[in-house]
């Protein structure tokens, strides 16, 4: 199966992406994720930041966040994680995190005709 990816090198671009402003403003060609990697240290806007902006939206408010990030630290753990993180992951990822984090992905849905 494939998934389309999308990526935001900043916090802000993360941000408009998410609203579909600017250059995302087409939801054709930059649809809404099925689930998140938030690299927390963005530049622009921290993605602690994006996360509790996530989380303030209600059309986004089941959207699955896991927090892909370089900090150990257990109090940037328990942030993440009471902002509504589904999951909180220490880089480098390994195949058995990011199959792990297949779980949140949504089930496929079938239309039938």
């Amino acid at each position: 199966m494939d998934f389309p990816l999308q990526i935001a090198t900043d916090g802000e671009q993360a941000l408009d992406y998410l609203r579909g402003e600017g250059v995302f403003s087409d939801r054709a060609e930059h649809p809404l994720p099925a689930l998140v990697f938030l690299d927390l240290k963005l530049p622009y806007v921290h993605g602690f930041e994006v996360l509790a902006w996530i989380r303030a939206q209600p059309a986004l408010a089941t959207l699955p966040v896991l927090v892909l990030t370089s900090s150990p630290e257990v109090r940037d753990r328990e942030r993440a994680l009471a902002l509504g993180a589904k999951d909180y992951l220490v880089k480098p990822p390994t195949k058995e995190m990011i199959l792990s984090a297949m779980k949140f992905m949504p089930a496929p849905t079938t239309t039938v005709q």
